[in-house]
């Protein structure tokens, strides 16, 4: 396997680009547990703990999309994607700062959230 760039955002930290191998171990050591990968725009997918609601991770930040809004909790990963091979890719200079911008519209928990209460209400809704 070779190497990608991609951006990290860790709970509590700003964001930031880097390159990693492009593996499914290295995307789960990433996030901390088995990946549950998220499209965010044409060309750019966020891998998430597929677990992080509910095995203790902290509140990461509110992700909005098609009008349904999550929180997002754990650790996340921002790849570039290539939907003809269905692999994991380098995100460009100009994916790079569509995530960078986005992240910055994100909206922060307060930090008190918990995954599972989370969940539960927005199951009750």
């Amino acid at each position: 396997m070779g190497k990608i760039k991609v951006v990290i955002k860790k709970v509590g930290r700003n964001p930031r680009v880097t390159i990693i191998e492009d593996d499914l171990k290295t995307s789960q050591r990433i996030v901390k547990g088995r990946i549950e990968i998220v499209p965010v725009a044409n060309g750019i997918d966020m891998i998430v703990n597929e677990e992080g609601k509910m095995n203790g991770n902290k509140p990461n930040f509110y992700f909005t999309q098609n009008g349904y809004t999550d929180l997002i909790f754990g650790d996340v990963l921002f790849t570039g994607v290539d939907y003809e091979e269905g692999t994991q890719i380098s995100l460009t200079d100009g994916q790079i700062q569509y995530v960078l911008d986005w992240l910055n519209t994100c909206r922060k928990p307060k930090g008190d959230e918990q995954g599972e209460e989370f969940i539960r209400y927005y199951i009750d809704i």
